[in-house]
């Protein structure tokens, strides 16, 4: 991953009572305001403002939050990492034309967005194959038998 587009919040950046405060403000209102100079007031459409709760939510969980631009490329051991599983096996994956990928020289890269379509589509694959095994498994009468 480059660091000159990784954005890094830290939970210890901010006092727990304001937090708090924060958390408050956007979960109980409809609407967020923010107030610039000279009483600029502009409401917060409701996407950033959920945007923002996620961001206090884990910082109450003092979990650090990374943001980064979707089209952001991750070298193949960040991709890797991201993924969790082995940089040969996800360099296989790419060989085989399953996630998008570019070169660099001789480097291979793969934009972030790529790698969330990939994890989504893994995801949905593993859940399609479970179910049919639960509903095997319950229609052979040795689901739940315990």
């Amino acid at each position: 991953m480059s660091t000159t587009h990784d954005h890094k919040i830290s939970p210890e950046e901010v006092s727990p009572e304001i937090l708090k405060q924060l958390y408050q403000v956007l979960h109980n209102q409809h609407s967020a305001v923010l107030i610039g100079s000279e009483d600029n007031r502009i409401v917060l459409p409701q996407a950033l403002n959920d945007l923002v709760l996620f961001v206090v939510d884990a910082m109450n969980r003092k979990q650090a939050v990374f943001m980064m631009p979707e089209d952001e490329a991750f070298t193949t051991q960040a991709a890797a990492t991201f993924l969790g599983m082995s940089r040969p096996y996800l360099v296989r994956l790419l060989e085989a034309g399953t996630i998008p990928f570019n070169r660099v020289g001789t480097h291979r890269r793969i934009r972030f967005s790529d790698l969330l379509d990939y994890q989504q589509k893994r995801s949905k694959e593993r859940k399609t194959i479970l179910d049919e095994m639960t509903s095997k498994l319950d229609e052979a009468g040795v689901y739940d038998r315990f």
